[in-house]
């Protein structure tokens, strides 16, 4: 799988991106390692160990970052995963690690895979006093029990010559158990939106009825009602929100849109009137108010709202045709 990930500031409209190559093994009994993480630091936290927290293993936070570059004074927290080795392997295989300093090794140590007391997770921790600052790599082979190398990593770090780093200030929220249903939401959504309306039901459904009070979960399956054709349930649902503090501009779009797919146009101007009074501009729902006025039969009405929007966005070349036809009409 590859992971794409986009981080916008919405009023600097400054932009990050992140690519990676997710990896899922066919077949977990044969060995082979994780890319290698390189921290800062590493913070125990104990606790429940099911908590989902970013670069977490057991009982251990990495903290890292993308720039790989360390200051002398800081540990370099190194972790990594193998995975498929079987009992024996582990009671007698080894771990080596080789530093190399601009293309020449530069400091090496072997430990055995018995002195980690881990299944599958490996945290090692390395000074850098006697690191001078410059550019490195780092290299770690898992070896059998004759000392021969059957898998390795490598990753490339620099030290850097400032006294010490500035360093985030990480804070990690934990979803509660009582709120698991976020997950299901969030599955549903991303489901929904890769057009698989079906599937995404079932996580959006869930989601509701585990709380339905919750308004991102109503509109979430309401949308995903509205996609199935399912009108009068979505209006159902959304029709709660109505005059209370959560109604929002989506529970109004979609309460509009549904009764307008169900022929109820009256009630459909009705919502999409309130959306244009309390949110403002929806070129969308402005071409719609005008359907809806030319199917109630008041032609001069929808032919207004139509040229409006014409006058907003010109490029709109099937709204431009009914602007045509309505002044040959009338």
């Amino acid at each position: 799988y590859k992971f794409n990930l986009l981080v916008k500031n919405t009023v600097s409209k400054e932009f990050t991106s992140f690519e990676s190559d997710i990896i899922i093994p066919q077949d977990v009994s044969i060995p082979h390692m994780s890319s290698l993480i390189l921290g800062y630091r590493v913070d125990k936290s104990p606790g429940e160990v099911r908590n989902i927290v970013p670069f977490r293993a057991g009982e251990n936070q990495i903290l890292c970052q993308s720039r790989r570059t360390f200051a002398r004074k800081e540990h370099l927290s190194i972790f990594f995963q193998v995975l498929g080795l079987d009992s024996d392997f582990k009671s007698q295989g080894a771990v080596r690690f080789v530093f190399f300093k601009e293309g020449q090794e530069f400091f090496s140590k072997i430990k055995k895979i018995s002195e980690y007391q881990t299944e599958k997770d490996f945290i090692e921790e390395q000074s850098l006093d006697d690191f001078a600052p410059g550019y490195y790599s780092l290299k770690i082979s898992v070896l059998d029990k004759e000392g021969k190398e059957i898998l390795f990593e490598s990753e490339d770090f620099e030290i850097t010559y400032v006294a010490s780093m500035p360093r985030p200030f990480v804070i990690s929220k934990v979803m509660p158990y009582s709120r698991l249903e976020e997950y299901d939401y969030n599955i549903g959504i991303q489901l929904l939106n890769l057009g698989r309306a079906e599937e995404a039901f079932t996580f959006l459904e869930k989601a509701y009825h585990k709380n339905p009070s919750q308004l991102h979960y109503a509109l979430g399956l309401s949308q995903v009602l509205f996609t199935k054709g399912e009108y009068q349930k979505a209006n159902e649902i959304l029709v709660l929100f109505l005059n209370t503090p959560d109604e929002s501009e989506g529970v109004l779009y979609i309460l509009g849109k549904a009764a307008h797919a169900l022929g109820q146009f009256r009630k459909a101007l009705s919502y999409y009137e309130k959306y244009f009074s309390r949110f403002g501009m929806n070129l969308e729902i402005l071409n719609l108010m005008g359907t809806c006025h030319y199917k109630l039969g008041n032609r001069k009405d929808a032919l207004q709202i139509w040229q409006r929007s014409v006058e907003i966005n010109p490029d709109q070349e099937e709204i431009k045709k009914l602007v045509k036809s309505l002044k040959d009409e009338i």
